[in-house]
């Protein structure tokens, strides 16, 4: 992994967005301006409480882009298609731990945790 200096600080290159723009961090998904200003359509965020059952982490966003997710709580919380099982789906550690991406209103993310209760926030940007 390649970093640069920006701005004083050493940042890690996480990879390219969908226009080649090189990123800095998994939160400038949501920064990226060729991302989410071109389309313009808003934001939504919200916040859940998630435990053994799937929950949708749509915020309502009708035309979205890009969605990040935080883990408010202690423990794991996992995410993918509802009814994937925990073992097959992707996992964001507590205590802030969080995911950004590219992906469209018809791209449907549910999370489920192994019982516990977490927070979860999710801001969508379209």
């Amino acid at each position: 992994m390649t970093s640069r200096r920006v701005r004083g600080q050493s940042r890690a290159i996480v990879g390219v967005d969908m226009h080649g723009t090189t990123l800095l961090s998994e939160a400038q998904y949501i920064a990226n301006a060729a991302d989410v200003g071109s389309v313009g359509r808003g934001v939504a965020s919200s916040g859940f409480s998630v435990s053994g059952a799937y929950v949708d982490m749509d915020a309502g966003l009708a035309f979205r882009k890009v969605i990040a997710i935080s883990n408010q709580g202690t423990d794991t919380l996992f995410l993918g298609p509802s009814g994937n099982g925990i073992a097959n789906m992707y996992p964001i550690p507590g205590s802030g731990g969080q995911i950004s991406f590219n992906a469209t209103s018809g791209v449907r993310l549910h999370a489920i945790t192994d019982g516990t209760i977490v927070d979860v926030r999710v801001i969508e940007m379209g």
